[in-house]
């Protein structure tokens, strides 16, 4: 996402990557990766897919947001889920952030400035009390424990800013 380049490019590399790294994934990607925030809060203009060959330009702000919808659990992925998840027959996931266009080849801002560990962004679904499903004490459920594409958002986030 640099000043100058397509906002359709989003949507290329992020199907490129895909195509390269997860295939099996390519068909559980949204037709879009996010929208221009502007005088409305979705520019129609400014939605980030491939057709569009409209330009990024400094100070821009967008809403990037990635993820896959209806992936379907296996019964392997229930049995090993916690709560309510083994009730699931498929789950979306979605990333999203706030990105400020940079001037010439800088790297966008990424407006949000908390953690993005996976212990401080993410929760498991459950009826009962949380504290049921929490990991032991020391230990840390990791993304491929969750849900198996997971693994591919961390790549996806770290080249977002080279886009």
């Amino acid at each position: 996402m640099l000043a100058g380049r397509c906002v359709g490019s989003v949507a290329e590399t992020a199907n490129r990557f895909i195509r390269q790294r997860c295939p099996h994934l390519l068909k559980f990607l949204p037709k879009n990766f996010g929208f221009g925030l502007g005088l409305d809060f979705r520019e129609s203009s400014l939605i980030m897919n491939a057709k569009n060959q409209r330009k990024f330009a400094q100070n821009m702000v967008f809403n990037l947001a990635i993820g896959f919808h209806d992936l379907e659990l296996t019964d392997m992925q229930k049995a090993d889920a916690q709560g309510s998840i083994r009730k699931l027959s498929k789950y979306s996931m979605l990333i999203a952030d706030t990105v400020l266009i940079q001037s010439g080849d800088e790297p966008p801002d990424i407006v949000t400035k908390h953690s993005v560990e996976w212990k401080d962004v993410s929760y498991f679904i459950n009826e009962k009390n949380d504290k049921d499903i929490m990991p032991p004490q020391g230990k840390h459920y990791t993304p491929e424990q969750v849900f198996a594409p997971v693994h591919c958002f961390d790549d996806i986030l770290q080249r977002s800013k080279g886009l």
